[in-house]
């Protein structure tokens, strides 16, 4: 059946993630940051749960206040008591929100929550605000006046990237080009707001490229925009790159494309979203197992797992299907992942729906992807806090909380984790927002910005599926995965991305205006972040996969002509 014009051009406006511009500034701030009170409902696992959620704008990391009355003040003329000191005596913070409730965790103060206990969000908090650009002093006396809840500490004016430190303060609002940006405790964004329209702006932001919108809440709409690229650091590493080297053309179009060494021979898993394939590309490419003629959804993950080095190889492939909402022409959306064992390569059901998303993970640095985690799809904030770890039981699996300990907003599909410049500890790296994130011990993530990443698979979503008067849409593009490799010889691992100039209009089934893509290295010095670009730019074409192996990175490309396909490209680095 066909739709008429007018029905596919609102369906397109509504997937297209577009961000709005907010009519006042000061308005939405107030909005998401006014008082706000819930009561502890109820103990649930390690936290509490409380009566507030996304209904009222609640959002994961918020952060609420165990509020207890304090000392009486009483006026010493006329003996009328004008009040009380409030006493902070805990911090809570949001790590999961459901419609009309929320779960908290601890994160500081002791004794007992019992039901009924009252708590404030943001209230008492000591709050800063930071000027990158000079002109946000109106800005910040609106702030302070109308957010009065709050313990303003002060308004600081910097001449570049601030630094907090971590006791002074709660919440940093911080001021920049690109607008309004307010970090919490963990110096992780809470919200973002642009900076257009308000008679403070220093320059209007673009629309967002990445195609994620800014947290559904009470307040005008508001932009999720790229972070402020860090100083750069003038790389002085050795590694330099010929030509790529064009092992030739695939038998089949990806979209998303993985790869694994197993039994001394190189497979690759790929997929254009409507089918999947697993090929061998030990020598030339050949197609040794495809999916049924009929898959119902589409794909938008695929990962190997192989928990045992001498033990099977999995291929887990996570799905969107539609939730079939009678009569609706935009259905909700639900992912979920089923997992195959390869034997005698034909992949053999294990377990269906064992889980939203998965990833899988080399944490050994053996090249042998052993770790696979699960995480729920959060439809606030898309990659959930629940994350768990598979292992393998008999015919199926097993699963249990994860002990990993994963940043806020890590996405277990395309993310990557690595012991980073010789560091004893695992180092999570992902991209989003066109950025790429590195996790720090102890310290704010280390940020590259400025066109990383770039995908072809992407996945929609309604962020409220069951109020049909406040429907949101949302479009995640999944990012190929960095990869860790020692790719100048020197015994320390560094990191490897994809980088791409991709048009901001993406939508699932049509293919962008792709422009080019290219590599970046990252390397740690054990004080000093050092990236540069490596290998020469693709033109008009996006890379869909990456791997290092047997010393060489092999990359699958697709170009955005569908009569070149994807390629097998190589590239082998020289000191």
């Amino acid at each position: 059946m066909k739709l008429p014009r007018l029905v596919m051009v609102v369906m397109l406006t509504l997937a297209i993630p577009w961000i709005g511009w907010a009519d006042s500034l000061p308005t939405a701030v107030e909005n998401d940051f006014k008082p706000l009170k819930a009561i502890v409902i109820g103990k649930e696992g390690d936290g509490w749960l409380i009566d507030a959620g996304r209904d009222l704008g609640v959002h994961e990391g918020d952060i609420f206040t165990v509020v207890s009355p304090g000392k009486t003040v009483v006026h010493p003329q006329t003996g009328e008591k004008l009040g009380t000191i409030q006493q902070i005596t805990g911090l809570l913070q949001v790590i999961w929100v459901q419609p009309r409730f929320s779960q908290v965790r601890r994160i500081s103060g002791t004794g007992a929550l019992p039901t009924g206990t009252e708590v404030r969000r943001f209230e008492g908090l000591a709050a800063v605000f930071i000027d990158e650009t000079g002109t946000g002093e109106q800005l910040f006396m609106t702030l302070r006046d109308s957010l009065s809840q709050l313990r303003w500490i002060g308004y600081r004016k910097t001449s570049g990237a601030h630094t907090v430190p971590a006791d002074a303060a709660q919440l940093s609002f911080v001021w920049n080009s690109q607008g309004l940006k307010v970090l919490g405790l963990d110096q992780q964004p809470l919200r973002v707001y642009s900076a257009a329209g308000y008679p403070g702006e220093v320059q209007r932001m673009a629309p967002a490229k990445s195609g994620v919108p800014a947290p559904v809440g009470t307040a005008t709409p508001s932009s999720v925009q790229t972070p402020a690229q860090p100083p750069a650091v003038p790389s002085t590493a050795s590694v330099t790159a010929a030509d790529y080297k064009d092992l030739g053309k695939l038998p089949v179009r990806s979209h998303i494309a993985v790869f694994a060494r197993y039994e001394n021979r190189l497979l690759l898993a790929s997929s254009d979203g409507g089918s999947w394939q697993i090929l061998d590309i030990s020598t030339t490419p050949k197609v040794i197992a495809r999916s049924p003629d009929l898959i119902m959804g589409q794909v938008v993950g695929l990962h190997w797992w192989q928990p045992e080095a001498k033990g099977p190889l999995y291929l887990a492939i996570t799905m969107q299907k539609d939730e079939n909402v009678s009569g609706d022409i935009n259905p909700a959306k639900r992912l979920e992942t089923t997992l195959y064992r390869l034997i005698q390569d034909q992949p053999q059901i294990v377990q269906s729906q064992i889980a939203n998303m998965v990833g899988s993970f080399d944490l050994d640095g053996d090249g042998r992807p052993e770790t696979l985690l699960g995480q729920d799809l959060d439809r606030d904030i898309t990659f959930g806090t629940r994350i768990w770890q598979y292992r393998p039981s008999g015919d199926g699996v097993t699963s249990a909380k994860t002990e990993m300990s994963l940043p806020l907003g890590f996405p277990v599909i395309s993310g990557a984790v690595c012991r980073l410049g010789g560091t004893e500890w695992p180092t999570p790296i992902w991209i989003k927002s066109r950025t790429l994130y590195i996790a720090r011990k102890g310290k704010s993530p280390y940020e590259v910005s400025g066109n990383m990443g770039g995908s072809l698979a992407l996945f929609a979503y309604d962020v409220n599926p069951t109020n049909t008067s406040s429907r949101m849409f949302r479009t995640v593009p999944v990012e190929v995965a960095p990869i860790c490799a020692d790719i100048n010889g020197d015994g320390q691992l560094e990191i490897i991305a994809t980088a791409s100039d991709i048009s901001m209009l993406q939508l699932p089934g049509l293919m962008p205006n792709i422009k080019k893509s290219w590599l970046v290295s990252v390397s740690y010095t054990g004080s000093k972040f050092r990236h540069q670009k490596i290998g020469p730019e693709i033109d008009d074409a996006i890379i869909c996969g990456l791997t290092w192996d047997q010393n060489r990175l092999l990359l699958v490309v697709t170009y955005k002509d569908e009569e070149s396909g994807s390629h097998l490209l190589m590239l082998e680095p020289t000191k």
